[in-house]
C-alpha cells in the first residue's frame, strides 16, 4: 500500500488522503483496517462504507450503513447514513431512467461534445480537475439572503437582479434546476451575502486586486454540502453598483455555483475570466457557448454531488473530458491564463497554487500560495493550503508556523487547531497536541464532539 504507519489512527488519515485523490481501492484497504481495530469506531465505518459505494458495491455499502444507525443512532454520521441508504434504494431503483433522462435530446446536442469551439466543458471541472455539481433530482435547490445589515450601498433591487440571473440559468436547463427561498441559513443549499467588499483592495499599494462576487463550495466526506455566494455592493471608487452590474456579477458567481468551477477564455462569454462588472453597461446574456457548456455539465456524471449515490450522466465523462491527468494539465493551463489576465488578485495565484498541489508539485504550490498571501494576508484560505503543502513536502517546521498562526488568528476554527495538533503529534509532540486540543474546546465548546478531534485526543 506504500505506507507504514505506527497507529490506526495514521492508517485512517491515510485513507482520507486515498478516498480524495479518487484511489477508492487504497482507501477502503485502509479503512478495513483499521476498521477491525476498532469495529465501534463510526467514522471510521462511514468512510469504509463510503469506500465500498465508489467500488460500487452497494448492497455491502448499504450494510455498513445499517450498522452505524443501530451503534450510534442519534450521531450525525447516522443522519448521513440513513440519507445514503435512501440514496442507494433511489440509485438501484431509477438508475435506467437516469441513463435514459431526456437521452434524445442529448442526442440532438453531440454536434458540440466533441471538443468544438461551442462550448468550455473542459474548463467547467474545480480544481481537482472534477465535476461538481448539484443532483437534478433532489430539486429545488433552498436558496437563503442573508440580511444586508451594513452593507453600504445595497439597494432592494439587487435581490431581484440576482433571481433573474438565477431564472436564466435555471431556464436553459429546463426544469433540472429549480429553487425555493428559505427563511435560514441552516437549510439551505446556497447562501447569498451582500458585502460592502470581499477583500481588501486597499492593501498592497492597491495592487491586492478588487474582487466583486466570490462562490465557494462546502465540501464534507465527498459531499457537496452547500455553497456560499458573496457580492460586492461598493465598487473600488467607493460607488453603489448598478443593477446591471450586480446582474452581471451574480449571474457570474451563480454559474460557478452551479458547477462551472472554471472560466472560459473567450471574453464574450457570462463565464470570461474578465469581469464585465467593474463599468456601468448592458446586462450580459448568456452565450450559446455558456448555455452549451451548463448543458453538457448536467448530462455528464458529477464526481461530487450533493447526495451519497450520484445520478448517472447521459454519456462517459472519460470520452468528454479524458483521463484525470489531462483534466489536472488543463486547469493548470487555465490557472496560469488566469494569473496573466488578473496578476494582482489573490485568488488568481491561490488557484494557481491549487493546480500544482493537484499535480503533486508541491514546490510550485508552495510558491503561489506563498504569493497569494503576500497580496492579501487577510485572507486565510490561502495561508492554510500553505500549510498543507508544507505537510506535503514533508517540511513540518514551516506547517507548524503557519497552522499556529492561523490558530492564534481564529483560535475557534476546528481545522486550524486540529492540523495543528495532528501536526504536533506526528513531531511527538503530545503535550503541545493536547495543549491545543484542549484551548480549541474552550474556545468552541463544539469542537469537543467533532470526531476527528476524539479520535486524535484518544491517540494522545
Amino acid at each position: 500500500m506504500g505506507i507504514a504507519p505506527a497507529f490506526s489512527y495514521d492508517y485512517y488519515e491515510s485513507g482520507k488522503i486515498y478516498f480524495e485523490k479518487g484511489s477508492y481501492y487504497k482507501a477502503y484497504r485502509c479503512f478495513k483496517y483499521v476498521l477491525e481495530k476498532d469495529p465501534q469506531n463510526i467514522n471510521y465505518r462511514y468512510y469504509y462504507a463510503q469506500s465500498l459505494l465508489k467500488r460500487s458495491a452497494f448492497e455491502d455499502a448499504q450494510s455498513e450503513f445499517e450498522k452505524i444507525i443501530e451503534i450510534a443512532p442519534y450521531s450525525d454520521e447516522a443522519l448521513l447514513s440513513s440519507q445514503a441508504i435512501s440514496d442507494i434504494q433511489t440509485f438501484l431503483s431509477q438508475k435506467k431512467a437516469y441513463r435514459n433522462k431526456n437521452l434524445e435530446e442529448f442526442k440532438q446536442s453531440s454536434s458540440y461534445l466533441g471538443f468544438s469551439s461551442n462550448n468550455y466543458i473542459d474548463n467547467a471541472l474545480n480544481q481537482a480537475g472534477k465535476i461538481v455539481r448539484w443532483n437534478t433530482g433532489s430539486m429545488p435547490l433552498k436558496l437563503y439572503f442573508y440580511p444586508p445589515s451594513g452593507a453600504s450601498g445595497y439597494r432592494e433591487s439587487y435581490k431581484s437582479q440576482f433571481l433573474a440571473a438565477l431564472d436564466d440559468w435555471s431556464s436553459v436547463l429546463k426544469g433540472d434546476v429549480s429553487y425555493n427561498i428559505v427563511n435560514s441559513a441552516k437549510e439551505a443549499d446556497i447562501s447569498v451575502i451582500f458585502t460592502p467588499q470581499i477583500a481588501d483592495f486597499s492593501s498592497n499599494g492597491g495592487k491586492t486586486g478588487f474582487i466583486a462576487g466570490l462562490a465557494t463550495p462546502f465540501i464534507e466526506k465527498n459531499l457537496l454540502k452547500g455553497a456560499q455566494i458573496k457580492l460586492s455592493t461598493m465598487k473600488p471608487n467607493n460607488t453603489s453598483f448598478s443593477d446591471n452590474e450586480m446582474y452581471n456579477v451574480a449571474i457570474h458567481e451563480l454559474g460557478h455555483c452551479l458547477g462551472i468551477w472554471g472560466h472560459s477564455s473567450e471574453t464574450e462569454d457570462v463565464m470570461s475570466s474578465v469581469s464585465h462588472s467593474h463599468h456601468d453597461m448592458q446586462k450580459q446574456s448568456l452565450t450559446e457557448r455558456d448555455k452549451n457548456t451548463i448543458k453538457i455539465l448536467y448530462k455528464l456524471t458529477p464526481d461530487i454531488s450533493n447526495t451519497t449515490i450520484v445520478e448517472d450522466g447521459n454519456f462517459d465523462n472519460s470520452k468528454i473530458l479524458g483521463s484525470s491527468q489531462d483534466r489536472m494539465n488543463r486547469k493548470l493551463n487555465e490557472a496560469k491564463d488566469y494569473v496573466k489576465k488578473v496578476p494582482y488578485s489573490y485568488l488568481s495565484w491561490k488557484q494557481l497554487g491549487d493546480a500544482y498541489f493537484n499535480l503533486k508539485n508541491y514546490n510550485e504550490a508552495i510558491t503561489n500560495y506563498k504569493k497569494a498571501v503576500e497580496l492579501d494576508e487577510t485572507q486565510l484560505d490561502s495561508r492554510a493550503a500553505l500549510g498543507i503543502a508544507y505537510i506535503q513536502s514533508e517540511n513540518y517546521v514551516n506547517a507548524i508556523s503557519e497552522f499556529k498562526y492561523l490558530a492564534e488568528k481564529v483560535p475557534s476554527n476546528i481545522a486550524y487547531s486540529y492540523n495543528l495538533a495532528l501536526l504536533y503529534h506526528r513531531k511527538n509532540q503530545n503535550y503541545m497536541a493536547e495543549v491545543t486540543l484542549k484551548k480549541l474546546i474552550k474556545n468552541n465548546p463544539d469542537a469537543g464532539s467533532n470526531d476527528k478531534v476524539q479520535n486524535l485526543l484518544k491517540n494522545l
